[in-house]
């Protein structure tokens, strides 16, 4: 659900860190990178959400970067009380 109805992502030219996951869910990649994940953590059903450009949630002239993104990011985490 965290990337339902996204094709692509928008990245900041030269500002990601690639993500290493040995473990959890790839939801994005980036010339052969992993650009954002998702990983279980801990024993209470915590999960962490590894993204490897803050520009993923930037915003240019009052509109998001990656709106879809931040829509299902919102929807998600309703879904996980």
């Amino acid at each position: 659900p965290l990337v339902e109805g996204i094709s692509y992502l928008e990245l900041l030219p030269g500002n990601s860190v690639p993500v290493r996951m040995d473990d959890g869910l790839v939801l994005g990649w980036a010339e052969g990178r992993i650009v954002i994940g998702l990983v279980d953590y801990g024993d209470a059903g915590g999960q962490v959400l590894a993204l490897a450009d803050v520009g993923l949630l930037s915003s240019d002239a009052g509109t998001p970067r990656n709106l879809r993104l931040w829509q299902n990011l919102a929807q998600y985490a309703r879904s996980q009380r």
